[in-house]
């Protein structure tokens, strides 16, 4: 952070502040395998393909220098549960300095978080070509998280051709999403700006982790797996005579147990709750949480054109559009609202 202060060091503090950060690597290895066989038994032709992996994850929060995120009495000491409130920095208002760089102080040494995760996956595919017109195709994928389980989805497909120049393809498919380390682990406190009788007024605000004490003491439930539903329904064509490629696809995709930020919560009359909002230096704290299911609908839309301009010139357009709409509703069982309420 450059061009910022630390205001409980006032006149002595840096304007250049190292608030280090996080890291993710993902290491994953997988061997695959696949076999078209021709012309078997009454069929044309089948697609065999399947395969493994193994995928490992790493999520790592490092703390910055203690200027960066600091709380300094008046005599340039850190602030402490034994430091007399006499003591603390303050404005001309007598109100209480903001400790840490500026909008981004440092990472505290709390905030420090090293996870990992693993997972084993297997999978295996099939298409079958029934006709030279006809063809439908099945997959399915098992995984195994070392933190969320199991899980089983399959995808199914199919295409069938009107003539040379047409065809019909449609999908269905289910999927799961385990929350990412980042969700879990992630946490932080930041200054966040927001209109108060018009004025806008700055306020710390801490993103406090899914596995945190404030978590249980707010009620927050852990974050759970993502599951979704997916289905779509379309035509390709082509026009020779115009060199034109058309595709059209409509869709909708169905979320449930997504995980947002449903609101911010005060500490209320949580002695517990407030040492830990004081220790972050949070004012206000946020949560994910699987708090919504949500319903996509939508229509895309491709028109590929090419032009030979040479022998080795070859002029293409394209033009997409894409049409889509999004409505959501409250998740049973983890109503944010009333959470809100409670504990705003």
């Amino acid at each position: 952070m450059t061009n910022t202060h630390n205001a409980t060091l006032g006149s002595s503090s840096p304007t250049e502040f190292d608030a280090c950060g996080h890291s993710f690597t993902q290491t994953t290895s997988n061997i695959d395998f696949s076999q078209y066989f021709e012309a078997l038994s009454s069929l044309k032709g089948i697609n065999v393909a399947f395969g493994a992996e193994y995928r490992r994850e790493n999520f790592h929060i490092l703390p910055g220098t203690t200027a960066s995120f600091g709380n300094y009495d008046v005599n340039s000491n850190l602030v402490d549960s034994a430091t007399p409130d006499e003591l603390l920095s303050t404005d001309i208002f007598g109100r209480a300095r903001p400790s840490g760089a500026q909008c981004f102080a440092g990472f505290l040494p709390s905030n420090d978080v090293d996870a990992n995760r693993s997972s084993r996956v297997g999978y295996a595919d099939i298409e079958i070509d029934f006709s030279d017109e006809f063809l439908m195709g099945a997959a399915l994928r098992f995984e195994n998280y070392s933190d969320f389980g199991s899980t089983f989805n399959y995808k199914l497909t199919g295409r069938y051709k009107v003539g040379s120049n047409f065809a019909i393809i449609g999908a269905f498919s289910t999927g799961l999403r385990a929350p990412s380390l980042h969700q879990i682990n992630f946490s932080r406190t930041s200054t966040i700006f927001s209109l108060v009788d018009g004025v806008s007024v700055p306020e710390e605000v801490g993103v406090f982790a899914n596995t945190s004490r404030a978590e249980q003491l707010l009620g927050i439930p852990d974050l759970k797996k993502q599951t979704s539903q997916n289905i779509s329904l379309g035509f390709t064509a082509k026009v020779p005579d115009a060199n034109l490629r058309i595709t059209a696809e409509m869709y909708m995709v169905g979320i449930n147990y997504r995980v947002i930020l449903p609101g911010q919560f005060s500490p209320g009359d949580d002695e517990e709750l407030q040492r830990i909002f004081d220790h972050a230096g949070a004012m206000r704290a946020a949560f994910l949480a699987n708090s919504i299911n949500t319903t996509s609908r939508g229509l895309d839309i491709v028109i590929a054109h090419s032009k030979a301009l040479s022998e080795r010139a070859v002029l293409r357009n394209d033009l997409t559009a894409t049409f889509s709409k999004t409505t959501w509703n409250q998740e049973d069982g983890i109503n944010s609202s009333e959470l809100l309420r409670e504990k705003a």
